[in-house]
């Protein structure tokens, strides 16, 4: 009949692909009645045509069966491992009933969605004719998780797409939908109750706590929206250690949808100090453009629990009051950001800043730092300069001035500098800084005790692999002149010398160069009563200390002639893990030496308390009886640049012939450059004031105005341990 087709297919084979059955229908589907047996074992044969990239195979059968006027249904349709999008797929479909009434099951698993097995079990009806479909049951299982649909609910197709009374829970979370999606949009959507196990099993680590809220209103069409969105996230706190310290995030966010053109107020709140709110309109098409304001305070106190695992500390309130405006492709950024009462501190390299102000300037995607400095007591530091944080490659060009500035005060230097950085280039290329520093005093201390070399260790977290390597590293490459004509003082485990000198730094950050070193200007080393004078020194800074960073390496030669045997001291390596080493002439061991410097005589005729005292001093000299040194602590809270506590170098005569012997104390400090004065007192009833003036490099003059009390008689007078009053001159000189 001209209405009715019918086909019979014996046997249809294409590839891998087989069809046989056959088939009766006419305008009405309703009507239609036969069998038909499918299957094709290589789905990748569709790839050329398709352009596809599918794998897998499928198979099915279907048996159309005229009952009272209607067509019933059988279908049975398998996957078998359907690959499709790097994802894997088997599953099976099943239809039976009739065409205005068909009941539809599907059960699919896939053993790996992004690394997780997850799975999907649905019933539903279709009702062909009337394009419409009624989901029953629907069940999804991913990461763990469990989606599941509360009520029955419609998806009709008949004209455009709409959704009726959609609801689906996982754990407390809750989806609704409801409405049409096209050809117009007129849909209500809502999310509740998302909490941090729901995101954690998805972003493992990401929340601690906290909750998140959405809803929606949305008319118009999908291309050109209208209606209003609100999205809250209270309480929001991440899951990582450090950022559990770290007070909760408060977010509320509504946006008027505008066809091209979202209306944005937005406030966020992290303790009570941080509020920003950011309102304008923002484009919801690529080329759209913007509008919008950002403004409020920050308290970057809230970053010392993520700072303070490494040893910084930072304080300080920023005030925003900026604009984004133009194409989202290339924003403008105006309006300032001030920054008031700041302080950074770094304990592990020494470094202390405070009173940070600042004012920074935005515009053509340039942050202009129009002003910021700091106290680096007791000078200061500036930076002026621009940063190109809106610009490819991120230009960068600032100038960094110090005048007087103490920026490293750390137990094993503490410097007072000026500075003249020139810092430019890209942030993610390549930088250049160039420029001079003259250091007006620093103090390179060496610690009485050395911990060993420890390895830092790699750790990783249970998951978690390891951080990817920058595809681009940083280049920083360095021309800075070090000018340090005096007042570098080296001292600690009885070492005391100034230095002075020149180095360069050249190279890069990762691999420096250091040229030039600091040579001795004077210089003395204790050892028990004992003090050596300093025949040569040298520092420089070529070495890798323990922390893997540029450490000053010492090189220290100290003599003396006590008993026809020359003692030498020398003092070798880096400043923070040095080697002393004691040799003499003629050799002896080294208790012998020791006892002839502290008491000027042999071993054998030593006191077993005075055995005891060589092995505190032979301890020093390996680096042993680290901790508190006292007088240190009290030299560093005078500032002073010497301070010593000893024998009386002058024992007295006094009634019935005896020796008076105590101890002394002698304090000084560089009341200039050139000129030192000191102070020393002995329980012996001495005084004497020192001054000494450095005419030139080599040349000094030298004052002493002493005062004795008592009746006394001073024993083995010296020019070093005379305290009357002398006025003279030293010549000193490398040989």
């Amino acid at each position: 009949k001209g209405d009715v087709v019918h086909a019979v297919i014996h046997n249809a084979d294409w590839k891998s692909a087989r069809i046989e059955g056959d088939l009766t229908s006419g305008t009405d589907i309703a009507q239609a009645r036969g069998n038909l047996r499918l299957g094709m074992s290589q789905l990748s044969d569709l790839n050329r045509l398709l352009g596809s990239t599918l794998q897998g195979s499928i198979s099915g059968d279907a048996a159309l069966t005229p009952v009272s006027g209607h067509t019933h249904a059988k279908i049975n349709l398998a996957a078998h491992d359907i690959v499709a999008g790097g994802v894997t797929t088997n599953g099976k479909l099943t239809a039976t009933g009739t065409m205005d009434a068909l009941d539809v099951h599907l059960d699919a698993q896939s053993p790996a969605v992004g690394g997780e097995p997850a799975s999907v079990t649905a019933a539903t009806r279709l009702n062909v004719g009337g394009h419409q479909l009624q989901l029953a049951s629907l069940e999804a299982k991913y990461h763990g998780q469990t989606v599941q649909l509360l009520s029955p609910a419609t998806v009709s197709f008949a004209d455009g797409l709409s959704i009726g009374d959609l609801k689906l829970r996982a754990q407390q979370a809750l989806l609704e939908l409801d409405g049409r999606i096209s050809p117009t949009l007129d849909m209500r959507a809502s999310l509740k109750q998302v909490k941090p196990e729901l995101v954690n099993a998805f972003v493992p680590g990401l929340l601690a706590t906290g909750t998140v809220q959405a809803n929606a209103e949305l008319q118009g069409s999908t291309a050109a929206p209208t209606g209003k969105l609100h999205v809250e996230a209270t309480g929001i706190r991440g899951a990582n250690d450090a950022a559990r310290g770290l007070p909760a995030l408060d977010i509320h966010a509504d946006a008027q949808l505008m066809a091209n053109t979202a209306k944005i107020d937005a406030k966020l709140t992290a303790g009570s100090a941080s509020h920003l709110t950011l309102a304008g309109n923002a484009p919801l098409a690529a080329d759209g453009a913007m509008d919008l304001k950002l403004a409020g305070n920050l308290d970057l106190g809230l970053l010392n629990p993520l700072l303070e695992a490494g040893g910084k500390h930072v304080t300080g309130t920023l005030t925003v009051d900026t604009t984004v405006t133009g194409a989202a492709a290339a924003p403008e950024i105006g309006g300032t950001v001030k920054l008031a009462n700041g302080s950074a501190r770094d304990y592990t390299q020494g470094i202390n800043l405070t009173e940070i102000t600042g004012q920074f300037a935005g515009s053509h995607g340039t942050l202009e730092i129009q002003s910021l400095t700091a106290k680096a007591a007791p000078g200061n530091v500036s930076i002026t300069g621009t940063i190109g944080v809106l610009q490819p490659h991120i230009p960068v060009d600032l100038k960094l001035t110090a005048k007087n500035a103490q920026p490293i005060a750390s137990n094993i230097i503490t410097a007072n500098l000026d500075a003249d950085i020139h810092v430019s280039g890209t942030a993610r290329e390549k930088l250049e800084v160039e420029g001079k520093m003259r250091v007006n005093r620093a103090n390179i201390e060496i610690p009485s005790g050395f911990p060993p070399d420890v390895a830092v260790l790699d750790v990783r977290r249970p998951g978690r692999g390891p951080p990817p390597p920058p595809e681009k590293p940083l280049v920083i490459n360095m021309n800075v002149t070090v000018d340090a004509p005096r007042q570098i003082l080296v001292k600690g485990r009885g070492l005391d010398a100034e230095l002075g000198g020149e180095i360069k730094i050249r190279g890069t950050s990762e691999t420096p160069v250091v040229s030039g070193n600091f040579d001795l200007q004077r210089g003395t080393f204790t050892l028990g009563s004992s003090q050596l004078t300093f025949s040569y020194g040298t520092v420089t800074f070529n070495g890798q200390g323990l922390k893997k960073k540029i450490d000053p390496t010492l090189d220290f030669v100290a003599q003396t002639q006590v008993l026809e045997v020359t003692a030498t001291v020398k003092i070798t390596g880096l400043a923070d893990s040095p080697k002393i080493e004691l040799s003499s002439t003629p050799d002896l061991p080294q208790d012998e030496i020791m006892a002839r410097l502290l008491f000027g005589e042999s071993a054998a005729q030593l006191t077993a308390v005075q055995v005891v005292q060589i092995g505190a001093a032979l301890a020093q000299l390996g680096g042993g009886g680290g901790g508190l040194n006292p007088l240190v602590k009290l030299q560093k809270t005078l500032g002073l640049d010497r301070l010593t506590v000893g024998s009386d170098s002058n024992p007295t005569t006094g009634a019935n012939n005896q020796t008076n012997s105590g101890y002394s104390v002698e304090a000084g400090r560089y009341v200039s450059s050139r000129v030192f004065v000191a102070v020393k007192e002995s329980t012996t009833g001495t005084s004497q004031l020192v001054v000494d003036v450095d005419l030139t490099k080599h040349l000094k003059l030298q004052t002493r105005l002493g005062s004795g009390s008592g009746s006394t008689t001073t024993q083995g007078t010296t020019p070093e341990n005379d305290p009357g009053s002398s006025v003279g001159l030293a010549y000193q000189f490398e040989y």
